[in-house]
């Protein structure tokens, strides 16, 4: 008599599933990436960076725990830059801000100009 065995396999684990990165801040046409490292439910490793000129990056990847950085663009900087996304047959949506770093060459300039009227005006009140 032969033994025959039933093999349940849940097909979801191979599934891809859309994992979409959102941000608010940035200008349309400046580019930014995200990269997506982890393993999928069966094991394999992913390690995938995509880039956009537009507000959101989209990732097909099957199921599985990942972990997420956001490369922003040089001036730039932002919340949640680094975390990590659970996929487990849902389509995931994330969205961080990006703010506009303070230049601080602009900013000694700004204080040195300010500085340099200073003088002149306590100079001119001298001479009076």
């Amino acid at each position: 008599m032969r033994n025959i065995i039933f093999y349940h396999i849940n097909p979801s684990i191979f599934l891809n599933n859309l994992s979409t990165i959102k941000e608010n801040g940035i200008p349309n046409g400046t580019s930014w990436s995200a990269t997506l490292t982890g393993t999928t439910f069966n094991g394999q490793y992913i390690n995938v960076t995509l880039i956009s000129n537009i507000n959101t990056i989209t990732f097909n990847e099957p199921n599985g725990s990942y972990s997420y950085i956001i490369h922003f663009p040089s001036g730039y900087q932002g919340s949640n830059a680094k975390g990590s996304i659970n996929v487990s047959g849902n389509s995931e949506t994330l969205t961080f801000s990006a703010q506009k770093t303070m230049n601080y060459l602009t900013l000694e300039i700004i204080a040195a100009v300010i500085i340099a009227i200073i003088i002149i005006f306590l100079r001119m009140l001298r001479k009076k």
